[in-house]
């Protein structure tokens, strides 16, 4: 029993740096795959963590609602240093929207409805990474992204 014990965590950790290898690399769809996997895997047992890494790349693949819902199971589950991280990565959901948002308004047929929506997801954005640095003053990419946004 003890060997299976072993061999399962064995294989549970490789599967977790296989999927973040495929993040590392830029294949953020195969690490989304992956840590879906992972959390599936894990399920009501699943970390702060790894719900956490399933929001980034969810985020990177462009699935902006399941990064929402990853990064919120991760707050539940992390407490405070995920609540941080919680508003910080919403904030760049909001932000990642405001870009395809505003590719959207440059073409003809989206016109201003379109341009408009940037511009609030852009305010959301803000509004967010000045709560990250409220929350934690140390978060200095939050900080960069409000003068960005």
């Amino acid at each position: 029993m003890k060997f299976l014990c072993v061999v399962l965590l064995v294989l549970a950790a490789s599967s977790v740096l296989e999927a973040e290898r495929h993040y590392r690399s830029g294949d953020f769809e195969s690490a989304l795959h992956s840590f879906r996997g992972l959390v599936a895997d894990e399920g009501e047992n699943a970390s702060a963590s790894l719900y956490f890494n399933l929001a980034l790349a969810a985020l990177q693949s462009g699935h902006f609602v399941e990064a929402e819902i990853a990064v919120e199971k991760s707050a539940v589950r992390g407490g405070r240093e995920y609540e941080v991280l919680r508003v910080f990565l919403l904030g760049n959901v909001a932000f990642a929207r405001c870009e395809q948002a505003e590719a959207l308004s440059k073409r003809v047929e989206a016109g201003l409805p379109a341009f408009d929506s940037a511009i609030t997801f852009a305010q959301q954005a803000k509004k967010l990474w000045i709560q990250a640095v409220r929350l934690d003053p140390s978060l200095t990419n939050a900080a960069r992204n409000i003068e960005r946004a």
